[in-house]
């Protein structure tokens, strides 16, 4: 089931999109409201409201901007997809420096709510055959790759770190590098890092959107930039 949060101190707008999403949907969603910006950063910065994976997002509220707040809340949830809503085009061009997925203009319809919602459901559906299957303390564990932010071997035990979790597997990291997907980088013989989540790229270090750094050695750092900067090029406006 994908979690919907709507955010809009308008109430009764709040209450037809959530309608017409559960009508439509069904049993698929499970759809939440939230009419204060302010609450809903604290709700996302405390967990609350983490397992959410599609965001509807006024602009306009009475003493903060929808933009900013989304932009705060995905410096830790990056994977989050976002449809803003405005009544104001003239916000139409800032809206882009948060990446939204979509954008809807009230009143909404339910058409163009609909095909908005069903891109993202797909794109998720996507993101969730990206997993691996880990054998780890006599388990198997599916974890989403897009959720590990990097992994760190010592000998034949690896790592693989998301945000609030570890996972210990005993492997090669060289084996480990094979089966994750292009966007993890070998930036040292013992770290892979998930291109993604990196803020920063020096000689010495990566600097994750988390706070986390992970060294860079000598001997990789001019492949492993040319890697960083190529996937950059091609997956980031």
């Amino acid at each position: 089931m994908i979690k919907i949060l709507i955010c809009d101190d308008d109430k009764i707008l709040c209450d037809q999109i959530k309608a017409a999403l559960e009508t439509h949907y069904a049993k698929r969603v499970k759809v939440s409201v939230e009419h204060d910006a302010g609450r809903l950063l604290d709700g996302f910065q405390n967990g609350r409201f983490g397992n959410t994976e599609i965001l509807l997002m006024d602009i306009r509220f009475e003493k903060i901007n929808g933009i900013d707040v989304v932009e705060e809340i995905q410096r830790t949830y990056r994977c989050l997809k976002v449809i803003f809503i405005t009544g104001y085009m003239d916000y139409a061009t800032q809206i882009f420096k948060a990446a939204p997925s979509n954008f809807l203009v009230k009143p909404v319809r339910n058409e163009k709510l609909f095909a908005a919602v069903d891109d993202l459901l797909e794109k998720i559906r996507e993101e969730e055959s990206d997993c691996i299957l880990l054998q780890t303390k006599g388990n198997a564990v599916r974890v989403k790759t897009r959720n590990i932010l990097f992994a760190e071997s010592d000998k034949r035990v690896v790592k693989l770190y998301e945000k609030e979790t570890c996972w210990t597997i005993h492997k090669k990291i060289g084996e480990l590098e094979k089966e994750l997907p292009e966007y993890f980088l070998r930036c040292h013989q013992s770290f892979l890092v998930n291109m993604e989540e990196i803020m920063v790229f020096n000689a010495d270090q990566i600097i994750l959107f988390d706070g986390r750094s992970i060294d860079v050695s000598k001997a990789r750092y001019r492949e492993a930039r040319k890697k960083f900067f190529r996937y950059v090029g091609e997956h980031v406006w």
